[in-house]
């Protein structure tokens, strides 16, 4: 069999005009009919491709049970029970519920139902650890318990750990209080320390020892005098007694009157050392100072006003003098000190700034600067900032959880698998699924960036071929058709002229057939 032409195949060969004007139109139309068959497959967002098929997809609560075809719709079934599907789907299983489990510190907030999955949230003294791309707590820890020495800064809550803090100097705390108390000032109660508090136990006091001492000795002493007194009274009328009975009357009678002129004489010197020593008891116990005074010396003083401090003690003729705080200082209470506080700085380069101003009845109150948090509070003041640090800034990969406050830190938690985000969003957003009929992923996504999609290099290339070769073909087509009608007109242009030649030569040879006979 003869090779046929590029022009047989179009239609264009001379001698078959007629066979050109029926394959012109079917090859247009195939090439029309392949590249709209493979545009085809891009289904709406309420369906899902299957086999070149878009069909519809099964409502929330329900999956797939057989695939639509050419002549029935997508059959479906709802989830059972412990499953669940909260979108429009394709698949042909429900998603398992999550289980709330008890052991890793977790509890159902809202069951699961066939249209949305189980809410957990963390049990009483826990907090959550890590949360889904839903805000859906995942895990959960127990709260840190302070120990002694420690005071609960801050509470824990169901999204934060407690924050325990080290009491300061001179206050103690037990672990489960919010505050560290001051050490008892055991003389300000005229009382004497008898042991030291520590940042667990508060300080222990006792009466002093130089009144009891004085109290008992003064009494111990009089009851000891009281008793060889009556002892030696006792033995020396005994004695006398018995003498008597040896010696003559006379002289007994003068030993008896002796011993019992003796015995008198002693009596007032034994009571005036009674009075003495109850006199020295009596005024050691009269120097306790009412609250509102302190104590100089032997003196108790009337103390200064809030605002003001002591000038000059008083004496037994005149009361404290008291002058007002400078600027810059302060006393809070009434006082026996002759300084005033010097006020807080709230300094700039610590995070802080002035909340309320200091007065000479009060000290300076801080907060943190916007943007930071109080990592340390004042013993008397809770609500007085004393330092601050900045809030933690998320990385990239990580969400905020928690905003930070003036009294706690930023939370950041990391992204789950298939979310991101860039450290700044408080969620992680899902990456972009490129699994619609016409894209195709070009970069996965990371913890800190989308997926990146386009489309898809199949579709791209069959069409792009598609329309190319389309073209390609009726631009040949075309040239084809230009080119037979040239060479078809060309050629008829040179028979013509053939003829007219051959004409003009028949016609001009009996002339030179006659021309040379004349000759």
């Amino acid at each position: 069999m003869a090779s046929r032409s590029w022009a047989d195949w179009a239609g264009w060969s001379s001698g078959s005009n007629e066979t050109s004007e029926i394959r012109k139109p079917g090859i247009t139309k195939i090439i029309m009919m392949n590249a709209f068959s493979v545009l085809s497959p891009t289904c709406h967002r309420a369906e899902y491709l299957i086999d070149q098929e878009c069909c519809p997809k099964c409502p929330p609560g329900s999956r797939v049970k057989t695939d639509c075809t050419e002549f029935r719709s997508t059959s479906c079934l709802s989830c059972i029970d412990g499953s669940f599907i909260d979108e429009p789907t394709g698949r042909k299983q429900c998603f398992l519920c999550t289980n709330c489990d008890s052991g890793s510190g977790l509890r159902i907030k809202t069951s699961c139902t066939t249209l949305s999955n189980t809410v957990c949230e963390p049990l009483d003294g826990f907090y959550c650890t890590d949360s889904d791309k839903d805000n859906n707590c995942i895990a959960a820890q127990k709260h840190t318990s302070c120990e002694p020495g420690q005071y609960i800064r801050h509470k824990g809550t169901a999204f934060t750990d407690t924050v325990c803090t080290d009491c300061s100097s001179d206050t103690f705390s037990d672990g489960t209080s919010t505050s560290c108390r001051s050490h008892t000032k055991c003389e300000s109660l005229n009382l004497q320390l008898i042991k030291a508090g520590t940042a667990s136990t508060d300080a222990q006091c006792g009466e002093h020892s130089s009144n009891t001492t004085v109290i008992v000795g003064a009494v111990s002493g009089t009851l000891a005098v009281a008793l060889v007194i009556a002892f030696g009274i006792s033995l020396a009328f005994w004695c006398k007694k018995k003498k008597i009975l040896k010696t003559q009357s006379v002289v007994l009678m003068k030993t008896a009157n002796m011993s019992y002129e003796k015995s008198w004489r002693r009596k007032p010197l034994n009571t005036v050392t009674f009075l003495i020593i109850m006199m020295n008891v009596f005024s050691v116990l009269s120097i306790t100072c009412h609250r509102a005074e302190y104590l100089i010396g032997q003196e108790c003083c009337p103390m200064c006003p809030p605002g003001n401090r002591v000038k000059t003690d008083c004496t037994e003729f005149r009361s404290t003098s008291c002058l007002p705080c400078i600027d810059g200082s302060f006393m809070d209470e009434p006082t026996g000190h002759k300084q005033c506080f010097p006020c807080i700085n709230c300094d700039s380069g610590s995070g802080l700034r002035i909340k309320t101003s200091c007065t000479t009845l009060s000290n300076t109150v801080c907060e943190p600067l916007d943007g930071f948090y109080c990592t340390d509070s004042d013993k008397d003041n809770k609500h007085n900032c004393i330092a601050a640090q900045k809030h933690t800034s998320c990385e990239p990969g990580q969400y905020i959880r928690l905003k930070g406050t003036a009294f706690t830190d930023t939370v950041c938690t990391h992204c789950s698998s298939d979310t991101f985000s860039d450290g700044t969003s408080t969620s992680c957003q899902s990456h972009t699924k490129c699994d619609s009929p016409n894209l195709q992923l070009i970069k996965a996504g990371t913890a800190s960036t989308d997926a990146e999609c386009g489309e898809k290099s199949s579709n791209t290339a069959v069409i792009f071929g598609s329309v190319i070769g389309a073209v390609g073909l009726v631009t040949l087509v075309i040239a084809l058709g230009i080119f037979r009608f040239w060479y078809k007109n060309k050629k008829s242009s040179q028979n013509s002229e053939e003829r007219r030649n051959d004409e003009d030569a028949a016609k001009r040879e009996p002339l030179r057939l006659q021309g040379l006979s004349s000759v």
